[in-house]
This record gives structure tokens, C-alpha cells and sequence, in this order.
């Protein structure tokens, strides 16, 4: 909520102007290649058959009860597997050793910690997804062996601790989801050796921000969605030249410096549904005014009136919106 020195209570939703979106994590490299769909098939198992079929560039296996699996080395050209919403409990680590894997979804199981790969070469490996699992915590050497990956997702987990050193090697990792697991602090550094452009540490424990100076030059969304922080200021978002669209919604932030948002160019806030009692402009950061479009939500016309009044104090008289 927001007040003007300070009883105004409204609903505050910050956004900035000319937003992009973030590419998403996809592979298609298998649309007019041979692909074998085994998806709700009532399976227990990978089937002997599917053993037979070298050429296969993509498996879907995706709602079965399959609860363990062996190797795929001999598919020289599999690029895409999906075992979404199975009962995997663990992966051996020689599974997909000799492929040229791309995409692996393990979405969904019963996996408690990220599966290691020990190939003698490195996995290709672009895309992986172990949401919905019950992994909980990130180790070092997790991704050992994966030093191609652009997209991870880990949302929808138990995960309470990141090991600072997990990510070492990973200069293609550029999307980066941890939303809706336990994480209550990050380490600075943890994300150093990657080029992180979409970064999602929504619904977690945090109650500060972690310092992503080491990425600003890469980052360019963020969602801190559902945390517990308490408030920001002019360091919370340091270096972070890049970022385009921030959201810190619902959290419990009750103070925002003036300066916060002085050096970064920003086309959208998201903070509403925070406890703010109070905002302050500062009147001679001409920054602050040429880049900050507010849009706000309240049940009377008067309280929305009362706010424009606050605006207009910006250096040149005029409203914001």
C-alpha cells in the first residue's frame, strides 16, 4: 500500500514504458524429424522396441508411471526427450552419453537432487527442466558435464541452499528459473560465470536482495515476486545497467529510496500488493521523473486526485502519465 506523507492508501503497480519480452526456452529442431510419441500410454517402463529405433531425433514419454530408465547411447541422433509427469526417481549417469541431447524434460517426478551426467564428452545438452520434483538443494557439480545449458528450470521445488560455485563454466546459461522453492539468502557471486538475461527467484524466503552487479551487463528481467523484502535502496539494484523489467509484487517492502531507480533504465515495475506507507520523489533527480510512468489502482476518484497532486511536483510541472 502507498500513502503520501503518509495517508493515502492505494494499491501501487509501477510500470515503465517500451517493454520486451524475453525469449522462452524452446526446441524445434525436431519438427520434421522422426519422433516417437508414447505420451499416456499406461506405461511402467521404456519399452524393448524403442531400443530399435536408432534414428530417432524425439522421444515424448511424457504421463506414465515409468520409474526407471536405462541408456540411449545408441540413438547417435536424439536430440529432444520428454519424461514429464513420470515416477523418476533418479537418472543414470551414463544415460544419455553418445547423444546429441538438446532439450531433457524430467518435470514432475519424484527426483531429489539434480541428476549428475558423467559422459566422456560433454553433453550438448540446451535446455533442462526439473520443475515439480522434490530437489533440495542445489550442489556443486550439479551441472558438471552440462557447460552448454542456456535454459534451466527448477520452480516448484523444495530447494533451501544454492552452493556458490554451482554455476562456474556456464557462460551460455541465459535463462534461469528457482521460482516457488525455500531459498531464504544468495551468496554474491552465485551467478558470475553465466550471461543470466531472465532471472525468476519469485516465491521464495529472500529478505534482501542478492547482488547481481557480476550480470548487469546481461540482465534484463527479473521477478522477485513474493519474497520477503522489506525495502530498496540505491544499492539493491547496482550495476544492472541492462534490466528492463523488474517485479516485486506482493512482498514487504515499506520504504524505496528516492534513488533506487536513478541508474537503471527500466521500461516496467511491477510493486504492488506491498506495504508502502509512504513514497518519496526526489524533486531534482530529473531521471527519476523522464522514466517512471505510474499507473494507479483505488476505489475513489479523490484518493487518485490526491496522488496526481503529489506528482505534479516533478521538475517540470507536469504529470508523469
Amino acid at each position: 500500500m502507498l500513502s503520501s506523507r503518509c495517508g493515502i492508501s492505494v494499491g501501487i503497480l509501477l510500470v515503465l514504458v517500451h517493454g520486451r519480452t524475453v525469449e522462452k526456452c524452446r526446441h524445434d529442431g525436431c519438427e520434421n524429424k522422426k519422433k516417437e510419441n508414447h505420451t499416456a500410454a499406461g506405461l511402467i517402463e521404456v519399452p524393448n522396441n524403442i531400443y530399435d529405433k536408432s534414428n530417432v531425433c524425439g522421444f515424448y514419454l511424457e504421463n506414465n508411471k515409468i520409474s526407471s530408465i536405462t541408456t540411449f547411447r545408441r540413438y547417435s541422433s536424439l536430440e529432444y526427450i520428454s519424461f514429464k509427469n513420470n515416477s523418476l526417481s533418479s537418472i543414470p549417469e551414463n544415460a544419455f552419453c553418445g547423444t546429441k541431447l538438446i532439450y531433457l524434460s524430467l518435470e514432475s517426478n519424484t527426483l531429489v537432487s539434480v541428476p549428475v551426467f558423467n559422459c566422456d564428452k560433454i553433453l550438448p545438452l540446451e535446455i533442462l527442466r526439473l520443475s515439480h520434483n522434490s530437489i533440495t538443494s542445489l550442489e556443486s557439480g550439479s551441472f558438471e558435464n552440462l557447460h552448454k545449458l542456456k535454459c534451466i528450470n527448477l520452480e516448484n521445488n523444495v530447494i533451501s541452499s544454492i552452493d556458490p560455485y554451482i554455476f562456474i563454466n556456464m557462460k551460455h546459461l541465459v535463462h534461469l528459473n528457482i521460482a516457488h522453492n525455500q531459498i531464504t539468502a544468495i551468496d554474491d557471486g552465485t551467478f558470475c560465470c553465466t550471461s543470466l538475461c531472465s532471472l525468476n527467484l519469485a516465491s521464495n524466503n529472500l529478505t534482501d536482495l542478492p547482488n547481481l552487479s557480476c550480470i548487469g551487463g546481461t540482465l534484463k528481467k527479473m521477478k522477485l515476486d513474493n519474497n520477503l523484502i522489506t525495502m530498496l535502496n540505491s544499492t539493491s539494484f547496482w550495476k544492472l545497467v541492462e534490466l528492463e523489467i523488474l517485479s516485486l509484487e506482493n512482498n514487504m517492502i515499506h520504504y524505496i529510496e528516492p534513488t533506487t531507480f536513478s541508474q537503471i533504465s527500466l521500461n516496467k515495475v511491477y510493486i504492488s500488493r506491498n506495504q508502502l506507507s509512504c513514497i518519496q520523489l526526489v524533486s531534482n533527480n530529473t531521471s527519476v521523473y523522464s522514466v517512471l510512468n505510474l499507473f494507479m489502482y483505488s476505489e475513489t476518484a479523490d484518493v487518485m486526485q490526491k496522488f496526481w497532486q503529489i506528482l505534479d511536483r516533478s521538475p517540470t510541472g507536469q504529470h508523469l502519465i
